[in-house]
Parts: C-alpha cells; structure tokens; sequence
C-alpha cells in the first residue's frame, strides 16, 4: 500500500521517478561444482575462463551456505526463500 501512496505523490506533484532503482542481478548455480577449482577462487589452471572474465566485473562470494545439500531442494528454497520442510521439495 505505501508503494501505491509514493506513486501517487509523484505524480500530484509532477516528479519523475529516478532510473529504476533496482540492481541487475544474474544468478548462476552450479551443480556438483567446486568452487576451489575454479580459477575464479584461485585454482591454478585455467578452469572456467567465460566465469572468470563475467566475474572481472561481477560481485563474487567467497562463502555461502545452503538448506541441502541436494540441489532440488535446494534451489526450491533459494526460489521461494522457504526451508526445505517449509516448501516440501525432497
């Protein structure tokens, strides 16, 4: 509702909303994928040069969690933002 009453307000008195504040965002998964083999965290060959050059102007992390260790339900909950006995996906 307060998002209906700010748009409101700009248009009675005649402002323009800003570019769109939302970033760009790509996620990219990989399954059965470790990460200290990719040269992207450091591995020495040349393991994944398109991910290395996307992430020279990325944001990477150098630590991440998950609900499973499955990727089923775990992308179930990466999508939802429910845990895994929330969503039901096994």
């Amino acid at each position: 509702m307060k998002r209906a009453g700010i748009a409101l307000l700009w248009l009675f008195v005649g402002c323009q909303p800003a570019a769109d504040p939302r970033p760009n965002v790509v996620l990219v998964t990989l399954d059965t994928t470790r990460a200290d083999h990719l040269d992207v965290y450091g591995y020495p060959g040349e393991t994944s040069p398109g991910l290395s050059a996307f992430a020279e102007e990325a944001v990477t992390f150098t630590a991440a969690r998950s609900t499973s260790s499955w990727t089923l339900p775990a992308h179930a909950s990466l999508f939802t933002g429910l845990l895994s006995h929330e969503h039901g996906v096994r």
